[in-house]
């Protein structure tokens, strides 16, 4: 893992009077330790914006106005940030639909946005969270029947095929994703819903990664399936836990054409 990587999720020592600024792609974190609270204020920055700091040490008038406290009661105070894949599953979308001709079998690297938890680091390294704060705002989006879908968020990917097409981005998490279509028809693929809950996240040299699925158009009764293995990745060096599952990976039956898709408003 390089430098900045392996900085950026270390245990962070908090000088007290201090405002201390961390950037995790689109998403600007200030801390500041006054006594025995831990102060915070967040923003997420948009790189289209050429007038836009990409690493202000001091938050503006506004983000000073939505500093929130926490009394976490260490002193001295230290904190570490924990990367977090979003706690709804998530529907990706390539960037143009990829049709898989019968008996083929084709690898993707989706990227997904994480989360960042903010965590106070007691004496003897005992971790509580204090927030968790989102590195990009997603879209929301259905899967599944009206009645018995779920609600989701909705991310779009370019699902590159090549290791060194990725995006070095501290805030996207990699997830390696192998479609095997054992079909006797093509099967495209316009949107796929990965439930995040059963991936972790690991540390590579150069990325963040999540455990590799295979997803199988099976011949027999026209059903998709995809499964993930428990191990990390094999890229990029990627064996370091730094977020273990939620839940263990049962594999998933889903619909024809990947399951049915509705974006929602309003929310």
């Amino acid at each position: 893992m390089n430098d900045a990587l392996s900085e950026l999720w270390a245990t962070h020592a908090l000088e007290p009077g201090k405002i201390h600024a961390m950037r995790i792609g689109p998403l600007q974190l200030w801390l500041a330790h006054h006594g025995d609270e831990l102060h915070l204020a967040s923003r997420l920055i948009d790189d289209t914006d050429a007038q836009a700091d990409p690493n202000p040490a001091h938050p503006s008038e506004a983000d000073v106005a939505a500093w929130r406290r926490w009394v976490c009661g260490s002193r001295p105070m230290q904190i570490a940030l924990e990367p977090r894949l979003p706690t709804r599953p998530v529907i990706v979308r390539p960037a143009m639909p990829v049709t898989v001709l019968p008996g083929e079998e084709v690898a993707f690297f989706v990227s997904i946005p994480i989360h960042v938890a903010v965590l106070c680091v007691r004496d003897k390294g005992e971790q509580r969270e204090v927030c968790e704060e989102p590195s990009v705002l997603l879209s929301n989006s259905w899967f599944g029947p009206p009645i018995e879908g779920e609600l989701c968020y909705a991310v779009k990917t370019h699902a590159r095929r090549r290791l060194e097409e990725l995006r070095h981005d501290a805030h996207l998490a990699v997830c390696p994703i192998t479609i095997q279509n054992r079909n006797s028809r093509s099967l495209t693929f316009e949107r796929l819903c990965l439930r995040t809950q059963s991936l972790g996240i690991y540390a590579g040299d150069h990325h963040l990664w999540t455990n590799h699925g295979t997803l199988l158009n099976n011949s027999h009764d026209g059903m998709t399936t995809i499964t993930f293995e428990t191990t990390p990745p094999p890229y990029d060096h990627a064996n370091r836990v730094l977020t273990a599952r939620h839940e263990i990976h049962k594999q998933s039956r889903m619909m024809r054409a990947f399951g049915t898709f509705k974006s929602i408003s309003g929310f």
